[in-house]
């Protein structure tokens, strides 16, 4: 299933899926779907951080260590108006999905499911999305 994730929220979706992933999901389906997700996350998440790095070193400077760049404060406004736009926009992920009733009985956090509700985690009983 195709789905649209915002840049922005990367961090908490990946985060949940992370979450996910280290719980002992039945069937085996389950599990092979959350990891599946994972990857299609992680990958985006490395092409996001590699647009960040050119972007800071474009417009930043080592710092006293030479160990980590960062932006010029005289380069801030131009890095903000480069960047920020990538933050605001949304990548569509090609991930399978998965029925809510699909989980089983493994303790998962609220904010773990409710990170992932709408987007990779469905309740079939009460939505048409198809697993794919």
């Amino acid at each position: 299933m195709k789905v649209s994730v915002a840049i922005k929220d990367f961090p908490t979706k990946l985060g949940a899926l992370q979450s996910l992933a280290t719980k002992k999901l039945p069937p085996y389906p389950t599990a092979y779907r959350v990891g599946k997700a994972l990857a299609a996350m992680q990958s985006e998440e490395r092409h996001l951080q590699l647009m960040h790095a050119n972007l800071v070193k474009k417009y930043g400077e080592l710092d006293e260590s030479k160990q980590n760049w960062k932006v010029k404060p005289e380069n801030t406004d131009e890095f903000n108006a480069e960047f920020n736009p990538i933050l605001e926009s949304e990548v569509e992920l090609e991930i399978p999905t998965i029925d809510v009733t699909d989980l089983g009985k493994e303790p998962i956090e609220p904010v773990v499911i409710s990170s992932l509700i709408d987007w990779f985690i469905y309740d079939r009983s009460n939505n048409d999305a198809a697993n794919t």
